[in-house]
């Protein structure tokens, strides 16, 4: 079997392993996912299917894992509506949610392939931005490995792409670096504020 599909396999895995874990932590209480950022995170993949399913290349792997991924943030957002995560609402939510409307809007309507691909991860990290600041707040709200998982994943999907080019190897790498940025900020704000203490009953 050629090694490029054997780690596109793996980032496949471990993208899919990556959010039982995190559901088990919110469901547990431990993990408080910012909603504003799954919602728009949802909302990028549901349109990126749609491109997928619209494109003349038709079906892919990577439309199913798309799918998977965008059934898994979904499974977060109604989570959050159920009173999982973060409440918060606030001025940053508020920009973010604006920004990555306007930048998924372009990124739908613009024609040009560069353009394209810059919108795409704008809104991408508009979206991420809440649960950057949230997980610099209260690093103890966000778990740890899952993000490590999902960072090593994109890494390995752009170490598995056979072409070489900005446009098969930007977004990857992007969402390996936001996506490890997000695990570096928890843990480095877990090792430096220690644990609540619970009293006993």
């Amino acid at each position: 079997m050629n090694w490029h599909i054997i780690i596109g396999i793996l980032a496949g895995v471990l993208q899919l392993a990556a959010i039982p874990s995190y559901l088990k932590d919110i469901l547990k209480g431990n993990t408080r996912p910012n909603i504003v950022s799954w919602a728009l995170w949802t909302l990028i993949q549901v349109i990126g299917i749609w491109v997928m399913v619209t494109s003349p290349d038709g079906f892919s792997w990577s439309l199913v894992l798309l799918a998977a991924a965008t059934f898994n943030t979904s499974a977060v957002v109604v989570l959050c509506f159920l009173g999982y995560g973060s409440k918060e609402f606030g001025r940053i939510e508020l920009i973010c949610l604006i920004l990555a409307l306007i930048a998924i809007g372009l990124w739908v309507t613009v024609k040009n392939s560069t353009l394209t691909l810059t919108f795409d991860i704008l809104a991408d990290l508009v979206a991420a931005t809440p649960t950057l600041v949230k997980t610099w707040k209260e690093p103890r709200s966000e778990a740890v490995v899952p993000w490590v998982m999902v960072s090593a994943a994109a890494f390995l999907g752009a170490l598995s792409t056979t072409i070489v080019d900005v446009e098969n190897l930007a977004l990857p790498i992007y969402l390996g670096v936001i996506n490890g940025l997000i695990a570096l900020i928890a843990y480095a704000g877990q090792r430096r504020t220690p644990p609540p203490v619970t009293s006993a009953t």
